[in-house]
Formats: structure tokens, sequence, C-alpha cells
């Protein structure tokens, strides 16, 4: 859904450049969700990664339940999901439509909820699963991130540069940390916030569309809890703390 907004954004940009008096519809054109998903959707994008975790685990776990060659967490086959799924991926697909319609970020409550918590909590997550699943060192991918060079690294490395230190410094080659890159994603949503304030301003609906992005993420919270309670919670976790136990002591 989010590819779709940046293309759709496209789409509106060429329109507007084709036809006279543009400038009139370039606050539209300037979508808040393909602003923002144009700058991270490289680092944050995560399909490719959870089809490699499921498809190891699977293999690990030699099951025939789900087929390799399926794919099913790429494909388009609501039937194999879970009710509470279903309800996430609709509820996405309606933000998608509408912010798609109506140049609006409903989307970004999304991308908050579901990003940030791979980010924030991901790091503290990775290695629990590892062990309670027993998985190869490497894995989970999905909580592993590429992060872009730093612009502050990089504007040190240019400032040495400048004093007369080495022309040939690579230091603006080194990514940000998991902090820095936390707060560009921060910065980078408070100036899609800033476009939403600009539509709202246009159509006399100022606050409105914010509150919806903050509505939005509240209710993906909502939908992640759901997805996580159609499992027997108690039992997967007594289960689960039992696996930590036992791959930590595998580990050491």
């Amino acid at each position: 859904e989010l590819d779709k907004c940046c293309e759709a954004a496209e789409a509106r940009n060429t329109d507007s450049n084709q036809q006279e008096g543009k400038q009139a519809g370039n606050f539209l054109s300037a979508s808040p969700v393909a602003s923002f998903w144009n700058k991270h959707s490289t680092t944050l994008r995560r399909a490719s990664y959870l089809k490699k975790d499921v498809m190891d685990v699977c293999k690990m776990m030699k099951t025939s339940e789900i087929s390799i060659d399926r794919q099913p967490m790429l494909g388009t086959d609501d039937a194999i999901y879970s009710p509470a799924t279903i309800d996430y991926i609709n509820a996405i697909r309606e933000a998608g439509e509408e912010d798609r319609r109506q140049g609006t970020g409903r989307l970004l409550g999304h991308a908050y909820t579901r990003y940030l918590a791979d980010l924030m909590g991901g790091s503290v997550l990775g290695t629990p699963t590892r062990m309670a699943l027993r998985l190869d060192e490497d894995m989970p991918t999905q909580y592993s991130f590429n992060f872009p060079a730093s612009s502050s690294v990089f504007a040190e490395s240019t400032n040495s540069n400048n004093d007369g230190g080495d022309q040939n410094n690579n230091n603006h080659g080194i990514p940000m940390s998991r902090k820095e890159y936390v707060e560009s994603i921060y910065n980078d949503l408070n100036e899609a916030g800033k476009l939403l304030e600009k539509i709202g301003d246009h159509n006399a609906d100022n606050g409105s569309l914010l509150e919806d992005v903050v509505s939005e993420a509240r209710e993906a919270f909502r939908h992640n809890v759901n997805v996580y309670a159609e499992e027997p919670i108690i039992f997967d976790s007594v289960v689960g703390l039992k696996n930590i136990a036992t791959g930590w002591v595998l580990h050491k």
C-alpha cells in the first residue's frame, strides 16, 4: 500500500506538470505518505526478510503444512490467513485507498506502529526468538536493518577536511546507529505532518487529518494485539520460556 501511494503521487505530479496552473495542485501532489516512504522504503521494507525467516523455519521444522513453492506471505489468497490477520490487512488496504484518493496520511499511523516496533523492540526480541525456536546464529533476519550513512558523521568528516584533514576520509560512509535512524524517522514523520497541515489548511480541516493518523496508529496497535491474542497465549508463553531457557543453555 505504501508503494501504491508513491506511484499515485508520481502519477499526480506527472499530470500536474502537463497542465496549466500546476502550482494550484502541488499541495495534492506532495503526498505525506510518499514523502516518508520514498526516504525510508529501502531500509524499512521487510517482505523479503520475513519470507526468508518463514521459509527457513519451515525447512528446519520439516513441516509440510506450508508449501515453499506457494509462498503464502506474498500471495493474494486471504483464505490462508487468520480472521484477525484478515482484519488487519483490510484496515491497511482501506487506509491506503483513502490516502491515494484524498492525499491524506492514514498509512503513516501503520508505518509508525509496525516499523518502529521492529526497530526499537527488534533489537531486544531477536535473541529470545532465536533461542526459543533454536534458530541459526544469523536468524531471524526480520530485525536486521542496513542503515543509511549518517549525515552527522558526514558533516564532521566534511569539517575535518575543510580544516586540512585527510581528503580521502571515508567516514561519511559509516552507517547510522539504530538510535540515529529512529530519530530520522521521527523527523520525517514530523515533516509529513507538516504536509498534512497544508492539506488541512486548504480544506479548512486543520487538525483533523493529523488526528486521523494518530487514530490509525491506535487501530494498528489494536490489530497487532488481536493477531497475537488469537493464539493460546499462556500455553505458548510457557513453551516459549522453556525453549528460551533450553536455547540459552545450548548456546552456552
